[in-house]
C-alpha cells in the first residue's frame, strides 16, 4: 500500500492538486493523507488588547476557511467512493 500525502490550501492549485491526489491514490490503491497547515495558533504572544482583537479574529477566520476546505475535500472524498478519517 502507498501513502500520498496532499497539502491542503485555499489557493488556485487546489484542485488540481486533489484531482492528481485522487487519481494516484486510486491507481495505486493506496491511501490519502491530507495536510492543511494554519500558522494562525491560538497561543500567538499578543502585544496588546489591539492586537488580541486582531488575531482573534484572523484566527477565526482561518479556521472558517480550515472548515470549507474540509467539508469540501470530504465531498471529493465521497465522489471518489474514498473514505477518510477525522484527525
Amino acid at each position: 500500500m502507498k501513502s500520498i500525502l496532499l497539502y491542503i490550501n485555499d489557493d488556485p492549485g487546489q484542485k488540481v492538486r486533489l484531482q492528481a491526489a485522487l487519481d494516484l491514490t486510486c491507481s495505486l490503491e493506496g491511501r490519502l493523507h491530507c495536510l492543511c497547515a494554519n500558522p494562525y495558533n491560538p497561543q500567538m504572544a499578543f502585544n496588546g488588547v489591539t492586537c488580541m482583537s486582531v488575531m482573534y479574529e484572523i484566527g477565526k477566520y482561518a479556521r472558517e476557511v480550515d472548515q470549507k476546505l474540509r467539508e469540501f475535500i470530504e465531498s471529493r472524498l465521497t465522489e471518489e467512493g474514498l473514505r477518510g478519517s477525522k484527525r
